[in-house]
């Protein structure tokens, strides 16, 4: 399998705990900091402000919040070029299993995980991937 390199780790969460949290986590497993959005909506903004920096962006992405909420989030980058450059970790409080199934629609959802997402989970997802961070995300 091809190694994939992320230039860039957001973390879409309303939830201010959950948010600094999975910061947190990002900062210490991966060793960058992570763009954080409590908005579905600023992170488009953002993912079409941005400028082509080669390799993915990994997305850690709740589903269940207000406004624009994950599924909405999905629909609206999968109708953009950057789309393929995604990568998409659900983290969410939901345990439907319509919503698991729902995810594998998604081609750029590379995994998927009720909260707390942990740093073993996190670790392991980037191995199973064949995922390298690059040191210089900001």
């Amino acid at each position: 399998m091809e190694e994939k390199e992320i230039n860039e780790v957001l973390v879409i969460e309303d939830d201010k705990i959950f948010a600094t949290v999975h910061t947190h986590m990002v900062r210490k497993t991966l060793g960058v900091d992570p763009q954080i959005f409590e908005k579905a909506t600023d992170a488009v903004g953002f993912l079409d402000k941005r400028r082509k920096k080669g390799g993915y962006s990994l997305i850690l992405l709740d589903l269940n919040m207000p406004g624009m909420n994950g599924w909405e989030f999905l629909d609206v980058i999968s109708q953009k070029e950057y789309y393929r450059e995604m990568l998409v970790v659900i983290v969410t409080s939901s345990m439907f299993c319509e919503d698991y199934r729902r995810s594998q629609n998604y081609k750029q959802v590379i995994a998927y995980h009720t909260k707390p997402f942990k740093r073993e989970q996190l670790s392991e997802m980037i191995k199973n991937n064949n995922l390298e961070v690059k040191k210089a995300v900001t």
